[in-house]
């Protein structure tokens, strides 16, 4: 060919040889190729030397070898350049070969020659011209010789413009190194280096791809360009044009692979996924061809084998950055070290995989080891920094940030020191942790001689091999590794105090980690060493036994038992049996070990990880080399057998591993199994395809079960049918309603609790979601670019447990606690769909669609219930929720507008699909607006993140922002309509006065009345029935059918002017109905106002109710009584208060006896009974309040005494009428005390009962909102917890009227009950209150409390000085336990009585238990009313008096870390007051009309409403409330009035 070549040059005229020279010499390179084909180049060989610097000697013995050879690819490269036969820089083809580049109409003589000139590249040697000087001079001179001759018959294709020109095509075009150096001034250097890019720029662009299982620094196209630069070239204009031909070879190479990555994960997901559209040639071979992942390991290796060769300056230790700087450039040769540096950066970018790919790792830390010697354990210098340490930190930094766990798990797997039982499996994964063979026997000890085998010279690996030299490195840098991933887990659980305890706490919890591993990879050796002699034993028959002390790893010798490999896989199987007994809890026909193991589950588990991530268990038994040998037979059929049901085995173990923590749902059982599961997919890369799939089966039973994040509510034909049948039982038949409701709940199928119920199991559950998903982010990051069955298997089974997550949004928690997990699944959802639908290749497959819109759908569905609030977190946990909503806010806004994906029935159905269907499969309806729904989404996800950031931490000086009143609410209500009317509904409850939302929502809602889905949902019709419209009047009937809501929905209905519509007032009653009547007795009182104007509907609720529950019908009773006509001595007392007034009938008077016969009449005998003992015993122990009257001060405790020792209770089964749940034993005479009063004698008694214990019973003993049924009486179950003694203590009142006692109780349960649900961890005491006839009642007396009054008569002290008397010195851990536990009472009272306006709060009101909380008492100034006349000179919000302030702020600058906590809980309670403003109105509003003096006086109802400023957003409320807390701060009027108070009244202060 080269004489063709230069006969033809020297034949054309003025020299060049023309096109048709050209089109000749293309057409002999397939013939060059077949001819050099197998050629094995001297050159090339010598780059794989251990040295990192070649020889001089090696050198020039390589190039003599070769030099014939040599100068015959020179010449030819320098032909193909000047003639432009290929051009590597434009190839036609996608990645493979250059025979698969033919489309479009390209030349097939064009390809065919690419093909040979891509196969001649491949053997190409190294085209350096050998010198004795070794100086560019010399170079020069002998290309002349050689040259000279050829580029003058070249004519101008050879002139130095020409040849400088292309040149600079090639290695400029596109070139990531920027642009190349001055063109050298000699023609023949110019065209020597013209043969050398075209050789090598074809060899990375064309040749073959390399063989993965030859040594990367020999085999990788862009390692044999560097090659040029480890001396073989002298320094000058040559070597730093070599530099920039090796950066534009690995651009090419590079650009190659990413093409060969896109091909292979097009093909994995099959035509359908691609939306039937054909995959070519190239596709399909490039699905058949190794993982372009494992070409870009190989390079990878490569390029840091290069790392720790230097430049001209001889740095070794200079940073990467800095040696990027000095690319290039003249004044000595390249930085070898730092051009591979540069280009392995660009690699990881590229395929951020390798990030987690442990060759990678292995590759780095040998050549750490190489870079910094073996100078022993500790003996590196800290201030030593090398060009290697440098890029392998930031290559483990960059890991651990994208996957730390993974990443630490990736250093633990080089810091084993061996396996954990016998003969490892053919093929199976590198050493560390899960390393089998006793080291230094057998294949495995031969390429892992152990940490400390062995020393070399500073410089090299002392003979080491790859492995063993990265297990040294990674001992020596074990803290830094560690700390690196530490920090990086620290960081992204944002941690930014740092948990770890210190700078070294990463590497401590690092280290913790991997002593774990290793001592139940010891456990695990153990139990593998007793199954083997046992096996052993059993297979010699017993004569003799198992040879004592044998290693596991060598194989028995016996020739009538088993083989080695077969008693090994005997014993493994063996182990991992007992080992799944023990995760399973199924030990029938299981030794006592397994029983040990199952009683501690964590041991199993990590015990089980240990097995899976050491043995072969999944290998079959051509992988363990079974029935290979002379003695194949039927012992090899034995063995071959036995080691095939190991696999079986393996699989039920890994099974059980992957369902561990659904045995016990709970964070730390979760976080020990991610734990696990990540220690066995790095240590077993072989095992991640079965991991993920039964991880995934694992999460679906999760969701299928409804637990934790899945335990919302979801849709279905249910709901409906079930509000079907309430409406037929308001419509007459509340007796069949009740008794059904009991029934229900009697058989546990009775309506759900609400979503946000703090339920401890369902919270833990939500917890554990959410360490789960942080798991599996983690491990899609590591697996999103894997390729071959990983990557396939990959996706699939996460878009298996997506798809199962998001296809009802409805079923996911709407509890507070779930935002961070909910969102961080969507985060995942979303980046799992952008990156199905990047690979793809084309049109995004049907499936990422789908999940693009499944997402948006449920990312919304989190704004279908009402805001709720979660404290119940760390600080660090609040800030991942918050960083999880913002991401999820973050990645929304990353689409362009209009550009969110979605899935299009109509373009499936063109697309062969099948016919289009009528509505969307997500959506639900024909033509969904998709971008509005993401407009929509981001305001409320902009809203939310406002609402967060200010509950997380409300003192921070955040901007303050109102509600969205200028939203385009009437756009946006139809949307969320659209979507779901509960998301319309939704907006709400979220801004209620925000007036662009009731106007559409009003008209959706009468528009869409008749539809069932619109009847399902309880807030519509609030809706419907609070309408202005006209329209509205004949849709009420409809009401009758609607699904019921929950008692407080009732309740907000009557108590507004709807109330009075016959079809508002039924559905009212419906709600009621839809309550157990032990959940309804908490209204009781306000439920007896509606008998005024009742049309039959109230009195009939109340007579079944009764019927059905003791409970009921005696609370009943004594609320009717309260409300019946007073005594005839009522109306002339013979002491009368200042300002008495006769009674005056409020309407109630004759209903009231009339409902309560009704009751009475309609009880059983036995009911009678137990209301007559019950009532009748209270009575008399009431009455003697009146009788002690007429006695002296002096004799009225003796009487006392006296009379209550004359009775006791008639019965067993009696009650405590505040507290159901206590039975009464008997009282205790010698308890009696008598009050003062102005009128009738108060008295105090004390009860001996029995009650559940404190765990079981209501939280603080107060009235709860749903009080239990009395477990005892005529219909009693004997069935619930053992009950305990304790002591109860009453005030049974007479002459006053305890009812606004009751209604101020209410209002604390009330709040008390929403502080709970939000975790806020607030004290408030609401005792039992019940009013038993006309101005009489007993209230309960919080035990162990003493008033601030009765400790102020023992000396003068402050609060302070008590506190410090009680509880001990300041500091202590009894000081600041109660300091805490006073201000957590005090911030809820707090709030309380400023929603209350609770005054007359002098310190005979104020109580203070024995672990430091308050109590507020006695109520009879609340709303409007005021002592003195109303003369509200008490005008702080609530009470902080100066001793309050003492305590709860030493310094008294407001800037304490108590007063800061103090604040902050403050403004916490009030933001979570704000979400039951509503029932608790209502139940104010309900009472207007009853007579209670608080009522006597302004607009109440109104101001209470005021006072809860639902006009404000949280961050307003937030700013609000600080400024009252500083306000209320050591007020003046406080102080001034109890000093009144103790002037007036002798009370201390």
């Amino acid at each position: 060919m080269l004489l063709f070549a230069s006969a033809a040059e020297r034949a054309a005229p003025g020299g060049g040889g023309g096109g048709g020279c050209a089109r000749d010499l293309g057409a002999l390179l397939p013939a060059v190729a077949a001819a050099v084909e197998g050629l094995q180049p001297r050159t090339l060989q010598v780059l794989g030397g251990s040295s990192s610097r070649m020889g001089i000697h090696d050198i020039q013995a390589a190039q003599r070898e070769d030099a014939s050879t040599t100068r015959l690819f020179r010449n030819l490269w320098l032909q193909a350049a000047l003639h432009g036969l290929v051009d590597p820089t434009r190839p036609r083809a996608p990645v493979l070969a250059p025979r698969l580049w033919g489309h479009d109409g390209a030349d097939a003589g064009d390809v065919e020659w690419q093909d040979a000139a891509g196969r001649v590249a491949g053997v190409t040697p190294l085209l350096v011209v050998g010198t004795d000087s070794y100086l560019e001079a010399d170079m020069v001179e002998r290309l002349k010789v050689e040259l000279g001759d050829q580029l003058n018959a070249a004519g101008r294709l050879a002139e130095r413009g020409a040849a400088a020109a292309a040149l600079c095509r090639l290695v400029d075009s596109g070139a990531p190194g920027g642009a190349p150096p001055p063109a050298p001034g000699e023609k023949v250097l110019q065209a020597f280096l013209l043969a050398v890019a075209m050789s090598e720029l074809c060899r990375a662009a064309l040749a073959p791809l390399p063989d993965l299982d030859a040594e990367p620094i020999v085999a990788c196209p862009v390692s044999t360009t560097l090659g040029y630069l480890k001396g073989l070239l002298p320094a000058g204009a040559a070597s730093d044009w070599v530099a920039a031909i090796a950066r534009r070879a690995f651009g090419l190479y590079l650009a190659r692979l990413v093409a060969l990555r896109s091909l292979q994960q097009a093909a994995a997901l099959g035509d359908g996924a691609r939306g039937g559209a054909r995959a070519g040639p190239a596709s399909a071979a490039a699905a058949g061809a190794a993982p372009a992942l494992a070409y870009a390991e190989q390079l990878a290796r490569a390029l840091i084998a290069h790392l720790g060769d230097g430049g001209g300056d001889g740095d070794a230790r200079a940073a990467p950055r800095r040696r990027r700087r000095r690319r290039g450039g003249g004044g000595g040769a390249p930085d070898l070290g730092g051009i591979a540096d540069s280009m392995l950066e660009q690699l990881l970018v590229s395929f951020p995989a390798l990030l987690h790919s442990r060759p990678v790792y292995a590759a780095l830390l040998a050549q750490l080891q190489r870079e910094e010697g073996d100078s022993g354990l500790g003996a590196l210098a800290a201030s030593s920094h090398g060009a290697v340490w440098e890029r392998t930190q930031a290559v483990v930094r960059a890991a651990a940030q994208a996957a730390p766990a993974t990443t630490e798990a990736m250093v633990h797997s080089f810091l084993g020191s061996g396996g954990v039982g016998g003969g490892r499996a053919r093929g199976a994964g590198r050493g560390g942790l899960g390393g089998l063979g006793a080291l230094g026997s057998g294949s495995f000890g031969a390429r892992h001689r152990g940490p400390l085998a062995g020393a070399g010279a500073r410089g090299g690996d002392g003979g080491l091999g790859e492995e063993a030299a990265a297990r040294q490195a990674a001992l020596r840098r074990a803290a830094d590794l560690l700390r690196v991933c530490g920090d990086a887990r620290e960081a992204r659980a944002g941690d930014a105090d740092g948990a770890s305890g210190g700078p070294d706490g990463g590497a401590y919890q690092g280290t913790l980690a991997l002593s774990r591993k290793l001592h139940y990879s010891g456990y695990a050796r153990g139990l593998i060493n007793q199954a083997l002699t046992a096996v052993q034993g059993s297979s010699d028959g017993g004569g003799g036994g198992a040879r004592r002390g044998a290693s596991p790893g060598a194989e028995s010798s016996g020739s009538s038992g088993l083989g080695g490999a077969a008693a090994q896989a005997a014993a493994i199987k063996e182990v991992a049996s007992e080992l799944s007994a023990a995760l399973n809890a199924d030990l029938d026909g299981h030794s006592r070990a397994a029983a040990a193991l199952a009683a501690a589950p964590d041991d199993a588990l990590l015990c089980a990880t240990a097995l899976l991530a050491s043995q072969p268990l999944l290998a079959g038994a051509q992988d363990w080399g079974a029935g290979e040998g002379d003695d194949a037979g039927e012992g090899s059929d034995r063995e071959a057998a036995a080691l095939d049901a190991l696999r079986g085995e393996g699989l039920r173990l890994l099974r059980a591993l992957c369902a561990a923590p659904l045995r016990r749902l709970t964070p730390d059982a979760t976080q020990l199994a991610t734990f696990a599961w990540t220690w066995l997919s790095t240590e077993s890369p072989g095992m991640l395809v079965p991991l993920v799939c039964n991880l995934a089966g694992a999460w679906v039973w999760t969701v299928d079960q409804r637990l934790g994040l899945f335990s919302g509510q979801p849709r279905g034909p249910a709901a409906s049918a079930g509000g079907a049948s309430a409406g037929d039982a308001a419509a007459g038949d509340a007796a069949a309603a009740v008794a059904a409701a009991a029934a229900a709940d009697q058989e546990g199928e009775g309506e759900e609790a609400p979503a946000d119920a703090n339920d401890p199991d369902v919270l833990r559950a939500i917890a554990a979601h959410d360490v789960w998903l942080s798991y599996l982010a983690e491990l899609w990051t590591v697996l999103r670019r894997r390729g071959g069955a990983v990557g396939a298997a990959a996706r699939a089974q996460f878009a298996r447990l997506l798809h199962a997550s998001l296809a009802e949004p409805a079923a996911l928690s709407a509890h507070a606690a779930s935002l961070g997990p909910r969102f961080r699944l969507l985060q995942l959802a979303v980046n799992f769909a952008r990156d199905l639908a990047r690979d793809s290749g084309g049109a995004p497959p049907a499936a990422a669609l789908l999940l693009f819109d499944q997402s948006l759908r449920a990312a919304l569905f989190w704004f279908a219930a009402p805001p709720g609030y979660y404290a119940a977190h760390t600080r660090g946990e609040a800030r991942e929720q918050l960083a999880s909503l913002e991401g999820f806010s973050q990645l929304l806004a990353s689409f362009p507008p209009g550009g969110w994906p979605t899935y299009s029935p109509t373009a499936a159905a063109a697309a062969g699909a099948g016919a289009a269907p009528a509505e969307h499969p997500v959506w639900r309806v024909a033509a969904p607006r998709v971008g509005g729904y993401v407009r929509l989404l981001q305001l409320l996800l902009g809203e939310e993140v406002k609402r967060v950031q200010v509950w997380n931490e409300p003192l921070e000086d955040a901007p303050i922002t109102g509600l969205p009143e200028k939203a385009p609410w009437d756009e946006l209500v139809p949307l969320a309509w659209e979507v779901d009317p509960s998301l319309a509904l939704a907006l709400r409850a979220r801004y209620p006065t925000v007036a662009g939302i009731a106007r559409p929502l009003e008209a959706l809602v009468l528009q869409h009345a008749e539809e069932p889905r619109v009847q399902r949902e309880p807030d519509a019709a609030l809706v419907l029935a609070t309408a202005r419209s006209p329209a509205r009047d004949a849709l009420l009937p409809l009401l009758a059918a609607w699904a019921p809501g929950r008692a407080t929905l009732g309740l907000q209905l009557l108590c507004g002017p709807a109330g009075r519509e016959a079809a508002v007032r039924s559905y009212s009653v419906k709600c009621l109905l839809n309550e157990r009547p032990e959940e309804v007795v908490f209204f009781l009182p306000q439920l007896v106002q509606l008998l005024r104007g009742d049309d039959g509907v109230v009195a009939g609720f109340f007579t079944a109710a009764a019927s059905h529950s003791d409970l009921f019908a005696h609370r009943l009773i004594w609320a009717l009584m309260s409300e019946q006509r007073p005594p005839e001595e009522a109306f002339a007392p013979e002491v009368k208060r200042s300002g008495w007034q006769p009674p005056k009938d409020t309407g109630l008077w004759d209903i009231s006896t009339r409902i309560k016969g009704e009751i009475e009449g309609g009880m059983s005998p036995e009911q009678k009974e137990y209301w007559e003992a019950e009532g009748g015993y209270f009575d008399q122990v009431t009455a003697l309040s009146g009788y002690l009257y007429k006695f002296s001060k002096d004799e009225r405790r003796g009487k006392l005494v006296e009379a209550l020792t004359g009775f006791k209770p008639p019965r067993d089964d009696l009650y405590m009428p505040t507290n159901p749940e206590a039975r009464i034993v008997s009282h205790i005479p010698s308890s009696g005390a008598c009050m003062q009063s102005a009128a009738k004698v108060p008295i105090l008694v004390a009860f001996n009962v029995e009650r559940p214990p404190p765990a079981s019973a209501s939280a603080g003993g107060a009235a709860p909102a749903a009080a239990p049924a009395p477990p005892h009486g005529p219909r009693a179950s004997h069935g619930g917890p053992p009950r305990v003694s304790a002591k109860m203590a009453a005030i049974f009142k007479v002459g006053d009227d305890i009812r606004q006692d009751v209604l101020a109780i209410q209002v604390i349960t009330l709040l008390h009950a929403a502080f709970t649900r939000a975790g806020l961890g607030l004290y408030l005491r609401p005792y039992g209150c019940m009013p038993t006839g006309y101005e009489c009642g007993i209230i309960e007396c919080v035990p162990n409390t003493r008033s601030r009054a009765a400790l102020g008569e023992l000396s003068d002290r402050g609060l302070y000085d008590i506190f410090c008397a009680e509880f001990g010195a300041p500091g202590s851990a009894a000081f600041e336990s109660a300091r805490h536990n006073f201000i957590v009472s005090e911030a809820a009272y707090a709030v309380a009585s400023f929603l209350l306006q609770a005054k007359d709060r002098h310190n005979g009101n104020i109580m203070l238990d024995d672990e430091g909380h308050i109590v507020h008492i006695d109520f009879g100034f609340i709303l409007e009313i005021s002592p003195g006349g109303n003369l509200g000179f008490e005008s702080a919000a609530f009470k902080l008096s100066h001793e309050m302030a003492q305590l709860l702020d030493p310094g008294g600058r407001r800037a304490s870390p108590q007063f800061r906590l103090f604040e902050e809980a403050v403004v916490r309670a009030y933001i979570a007051a704000r979400t039951v403003a509503e029932p608790i109105i209502s139940s104010v509003a309900l009472m207007a009309e009853s007579g209670l003096p608080c009522f006597g006086r302004g607009a109440p109802v109104a101001n209470l409403r005021r006072r809860f400023h639902l006009e404000l957003s949280d961050s307003q409320a937030a700013a609000w409330m600080r400024a009252t807390v500083n306000d209320a701060y050591d007020k003046w009027t406080t102080g001034f009035y109890d000093y009144i108070q103790s002037l007036q009244n002798k009370i201390p202060y």
